[in-house]
């Protein structure tokens, strides 16, 4: 069974059930940011209390609730999940020390002043949260400016590199670094083409923050008061004789939006029945379009789209203006769940638009479709050997030696490109199917210090023992079910593998780190799906291959995809 070292927090406790329980500051050595993490003991009577430090640009995957058990993380959470009622028009900003009912909820007689060197007590009671009224009961809601910065700002690495990097000379250095061009088609239609190493999945509120100028302000504010924090947090500690080899900085942002919205979110309810949010789940903020097309330039390449995201039939009605009831409700407390597994965090107000991902290259190559007929796919015993390499009567001939011997005959694959080709044309055709990349990245590579059986990662090269071959995970949303696609690149080592298709049985979208272990998995087992995995529980079928690799075969080959997810 392999080992997933890298897919372990090592720098979390050994052998503990931990929960994230605040932050710290912020701490700048040279390029890189890093985050102070308090984290706190699960499941006994006296808890300890411990300090870790991640990468800034990693935020994103930790927030307030989140567990992490004998160093790994898994998918539960703390909290209660209930809806609020939210108008940012109105909206507090103090810290800690200055919100006695939270205080009281956080900084309990049980926790440290300090954690090793670092005065814990000190830290958390200097960080900013927001105060607002719960609309549906009238009671307060407190967040901390590290939540609304992880769900609008620190969304991807990319997004939070941007934000750090640029100098404050030049504010409109920091948004135009993600985007070449805005163009508004008309007053429902927009196109933005984004940079090389943006993440398309930031597209919408890139668009937000180019467009809108109170949205942003509170952009280029982020990085203003890092920076103003930094100084005042310097000059502090050279009144008191303290040295530091860092730049440290306090997190203080805005909500970049004014409007009334619905929040979906895990919370603790205060003695006071007054919520302390722990992280946002959904949010119906409104964005200034319907229909948003996505470019991405480069060169000499064919196009390929990148993911589609429809128009749903859902009302274009904010869910926050069909709150109907004037009476606030004081007693709700909000409703516990049962299953702790997290849900699908979005942006409701998208679920609505179109959203086209496309990149545009300079030279294009035009993609022709064929109808051709398909006979199907035979039915695959799960259990078998067999189903982990997808072979049928449909699809290319498994092993090598049944390959052509001609070296003048070089037989051609379908590529990752045409991959998404056939998941484009299966959006056109089928309403309800959604597509969008989750990771597209090398396989992993054998370690110079791992000197076990070569064999095992034999398969992580292409065929010239030299290529690091790539991947693509893609998450389908096909009648409101999720599902997780996992292609391989493909050349005559792994002529005959099929395509992974994973789902949860409880409908939640699968994390990377998951995904990355199956891939991890994939190469170390020798290009076998799942063989000895037995680190998380899912569904599992595969996909085959059109016969001879034939790329005018696409129909058939999402007609048969559309079968194993009906």
């Amino acid at each position: 069974m392999l080992e997933l070292e890298e897919f372990y927090f090592t720098y979390f406790p050994k052998n503990k059930k931990i929960v994230v329980f605040s932050y710290g500051n912020i701490y700048q050595q040279e390029t890189n940011f890093k985050i102070a993490l308090i984290l706190k003991e699960l499941d006994v009577l006296i808890p300890q209390y411990f300090l870790v430090y991640i990468n800034l640009k990693d935020i994103a995957i930790f927030p307030i609730g989140t567990i992490v058990d004998k160093q790994k993380k898994v998918n539960e959470y703390e909290g209660l999940k209930v809806n609020l009622l939210l108008d940012l028009e109105k909206v507090e900003s103090k810290t800690l020390f200055e919100i006695p009912e939270l205080k009281k909820q956080l900084v309990t007689s049980a926790f440290p002043n300090k954690i090793n060197n670092f005065s814990s007590k000190y830290h958390i009671q200097g960080q900013y949260y927001f105060i607002l009224k719960d609309e549906n009961t009238d009671k307060n809601v407190y967040i901390s400016h590290y939540e609304v910065a992880r769900w609008f700002y620190f969304t991807t690495p990319s997004m939070t590199k941007q934000i750090l990097s640029a100098s404050l000379k030049d504010d409109n250095s920091i948004i135009r670094g993600l985007y070449k061009n805005i163009n508004h088609i008309d007053s429902d239609l927009k196109e933005i083409t984004l940079t090389q190493n943006t993440n398309t999945n930031d597209a919408a509120n890139i668009f937000r923050y180019a467009t809108d100028k109170f949205s942003n302000n509170s952009w280029y504010q982020v990085r203003r008061n890092l920076t103003a924090s930094a100084q005042e947090i310097r000059l502090d500690k050279e009144q008191k004789g303290y040295l530091s080899n860092s730049n440290e900085m306090k997190l203080k942002v805005d909500f970049p939006i004014k409007q009334t919205i619905s929040l979906n979110a895990r919370v603790k309810v205060l003695d006071d029945g007054s919520f302390f949010v722990l992280k946002f789940i959904n949010e119906d903020s409104s964005y200034d379009f319907e229909t948003l097309f996505i470019k991405i330039e480069r060169k000499n390449k064919p196009d390929e789209p990148i993911g589609v995201i429809k128009k749903t039939k859902t009302s274009k009605t904010k869910i926050s203006k069909q709150i109907t009831n004037n009476t606030p409700n004081k007693e709700f407390l909000g409703i516990r769940i049962n299953n702790q597994m997290e849900d699908l965090e979005e942006r409701l107000d998208l679920k609505t638009k179109k959203i086209e991902r496309k990149i545009e290259y300079i030279d294009e190559e035009e993609f022709i479709q064929s109808e051709e007929d398909y006979d199907g796919d035979k039915e695959i015993e799960l259990s078998t050997d067999e189903s982990e390499s997808g072979i049928d009567n449909n699809t290319g001939e498994l092993t090598i030696e049944n390959q052509e011997q001609d070296n003048k005959i070089i037989k051609e694959y379908l590529t990752l490109s045409d991959f998404k080709s056939m998941l484009f044309e299966c959006s056109k055709e089928n309403k309800e199917f959604f597509f969008c990349i989750q990771m597209e990245d090398y396989l992993p590579q054998k370690s110079e210090n791992d000197r076990g059986n070569r064999r095992k990662w034999k398969k992580a090269k292409l065929i010239d023992g030299k290529t690091k071959r790539k991947f693509l995970a893609v998450v389908i949303n096909y009648k409101n079910k999720n599902f997780i696609l996992i292609e391989i690149e493909r050349d005559l080592l792994v002529d005959g593998l099929s395509t992974l298709i994973i789902w949860d049985k409880d409908n939640s979208i699968i994390d990377d780190f998951i995904i990355s272990s199956i891939v991890k998995n994939f190469v170390y087992e020798n290009g076998r799906w799942l063989k000895n995995y037995e680190d998380f529980i899912f569904n599992k079928d595969f996909l085959e291959h059109p016969k001879d690799e034939n790329k005018n075969r696409l129909k058939n080959w999402y007609q048969r995809l559309i079968q194993k997810i009906e």
